[in-house]
């Protein structure tokens, strides 16, 4: 019975390893586009094989979020689909498809924060992304408190927080 035990826990284990590994690899096959994205790249020709990605309905784990790339890529075709609209990035919209890409945002944002619920950075992007679904203002200010509480000091964080808020 003992052995019984002890295989159906390494079998467990196993499982549980390979889902959060699958995860982070196929997370990690974007890389390269998320490091030409936070260098400035700005291609519409990327929504395609982004959307893609987004709505294959993955269940992001905590490594894959923490590397950043699921957030990156929905902020990112979040831009690229209100250039194509015509709308502002940063203000609210009637733009269905707009407004559908940036709750998913809010709610990647969300399961990203409940990975490290002190990164000052994610706190100020999901009080943008409030901002922009026209979330009550005080919520808005209650994410960039927490911004400013958990990241001080940062000054490419500050910074940013300044210019939009």
């Amino acid at each position: 019975m003992a052995r019984l035990g002890l295989l159906l826990c390494g079998l467990l284990t196993l499982a549980v390893i390979w889902t959060q590994s699958a995860s982070v690899v196929v997370w990690g096959s974007y890389a390269a586009l998320v490091t030409q994205i936070e260098g400035g790249r700005f291609e519409v020709e990327d929504l395609g094989p982004i959307d893609v990605m987004l709505t294959r309905g993955l269940t992001e784990n905590c490594a894959a979020l923490r590397a950043r790339t699921p957030v990156t890529l929905h902020l990112y075709a979040g831009d690229l689909i209100a250039w194509q609209v015509g709308a502002n990035v940063f203000a609210p919209t009637d733009a269905a498809e707009l407004v559908a890409q940036r709750e998913a945002t809010r709610h990647i944002l969300h399961r990203a924060l409940a990975c490290t619920p002190t990164d000052g950075d994610l706190w100020l992007k999901l009080a943008m992304i409030a901002r922009a679904l026209n979330e009550p203002p005080a919520q808005v200010e209650h994410y960039i408190a927490l911004s400013e509480r958990y990241a001080p000091h940062e000054g490419w964080i500050s910074t940013r927080r300044d210019r939009l808020f």
